[in-house]
């Protein structure tokens, strides 16, 4: 992903800065940051209240936060992909790790979280969006297998002679939300919102005066 945003540059000259970093550690001073978002990340931190402490600490007072997590995984778009390999291969189970894809499924949790590590203004949604893909159904799913990470074991676990007939029940599925040349495959997520107080002091320093 950041070799694809460095690329991605081009004309941009020094406007963008990709930095590699740990999210419970972020390496950035205190207080320089005025925006912060994670799409469909935040799942999968260890420890969830120590990043969202992290993100205090490197807003600016007054900065916001917004994160995207995803909703139930009872949905369009895993019903036309993940259960359709659940269904096909006997045995098959949702890997622990691509289980907690939906750790903030349930609503109001990740409006918790975010008021539980001292965030304020704090509101939650939750939408259904469209999943946008200019291409084929068979290049979605050849996609979603390759950037599905915690979902790998699963894919891994079809049985060489059912690959074409999952491809293809996979594929067609997806076809149903074709919409002219792309498809728009309904997806629900959940997004929500905070804000560091007006506060001159991150909470690391509150603590530390404590």
């Amino acid at each position: 992903m950041l070799a694809d945003a460095q690329a991605r540059e081009l004309g941009l000259g020094s406007k963008i800065v990709c930095i590699q970093g740990d999210a419970h550690a972020i390496p950035l001073a205190s207080n320089s940051v005025d925006r912060i978002t994670c799409r469909c990340g935040i799942m999968f931190f260890s420890d969830t209240g120590l990043v969202m402490s992290e993100m205090l600490r490197v807003l600016k007072p007054g900065g916001r936060a917004a994160l995207l997590a995803w909703g139930s995984s009872e949905q369009p778009f895993f019903d036309a992909t993940v259960e359709r390999v659940l269904q096909l291969v006997r045995g098959s189970e949702m890997p622990a790790q691509a289980r907690t894809m939906f750790r903030f499924a349930s609503p109001g949790s990740l409006e918790h979280e975010l008021r539980a590590a001292g965030f304020c203004g704090v509101q939650e949604e939750g939408l259904t969006l469209p999943r946008i893909w200019a291409g084929s159904p068979q290049e979605l799913w050849v996609y979603l297998q390759e950037v599905s990470t915690p979902c790998h074991p699963l894919f891994a676990s079809i049985p060489p002679v059912l690959h074409a007939k999952v491809d293809a029940e996979v594929s067609s599925a997806l076809a149903r939300f074709r919409t002219g040349t792309v498809l728009e495959v309904p997806a629900k997520v959940i997004v929500a919102a905070g804000q560091r107080d007006l506060s001159t002091k991150s909470p690391s320093q509150r603590q530390h005066n404590i």
